[in-house]
């Protein structure tokens, strides 16, 4: 049976559940340990009305020492991917936003990969037959000095490839490589470098 059931109907202008608090410790405020085999989901949110509210809303506000999300695999042969996310829907809207405005060194993304793995570091496939840029970067009117595409291959990496572009057994129609320059530069379009022999 139920253990714990909750239900509400018309308009509230108070919580449903509360949990304020002010006091200091190590403890967990809500702690959720499973240790039998469930084949249930252990928090199951289903939004089955029309809701512009958001289902799970943090501000972290002074805890800048605290982590939002914290994910552990548990360091074990994987048999279903960590984080999955299903958008099958024909909205206008992104799967992913962020607005970044920090001024600090940090990088938007930092994937430290050092397991050995044969797999590969990120995978993008296209089975759908679009229209839009799978990639898209746009630097407006800012003055950016930083590089769009860095890549050092170090002194070790010996038997890697910086780029490779592999076009298929097609009848091509546009250019594999199209490189459009507009504006007035200075520089060269295409600068190599060659500092060995």
């Amino acid at each position: 049976m139920t253990a714990l059931h909750i239900e509400r109907a018309g308009a509230r202008t108070q919580p449903l559940m509360e949990v304020t608090m002010s006091g200091t410790g190590s403890s967990n405020v809500v702690a959720m340990v499973v240790s039998g085999a469930i084949s249930g989901n252990l928090i199951d949110v289903a939004m089955s009305t029309t809701s512009t509210g958001n289902v799970i809303d943090v501000d972290m506000d002074a805890a800048v020492g605290a982590k939002c999300i914290y994910i552990d695999s548990g360091a074990g042969t994987r048999t279903a991917a960590l984080i999955d996310i299903l958008a099958d829907g024909d909205g206008n809207s992104d799967v992913f936003n962020i607005d970044v405005s920090n001024t600090g060194a940090a990088a938007l993304f930092d994937i430290n990969w050092s397991g050995a793995s044969s797999g590969i570091g990120i995978d993008l496939d296209i089975s759908g037959a679009a229209s839009g840029n799978f990639m898209d970067l746009d630097v407006g009117a800012v003055a950016y000095t930083g590089d769009i595409l860095s890549i050092d291959l170090g002194a070790t990496a010996t038997g890697s490839q910086a780029i490779v572009i592999a076009s298929g057994n097609m009848t091509r129609t546009t250019n594999l490589i199209d490189v459009t320059e507009s504006g007035t530069a200075s520089g060269n379009m295409f600068d190599l470098n060659v500092g060995a022999a």
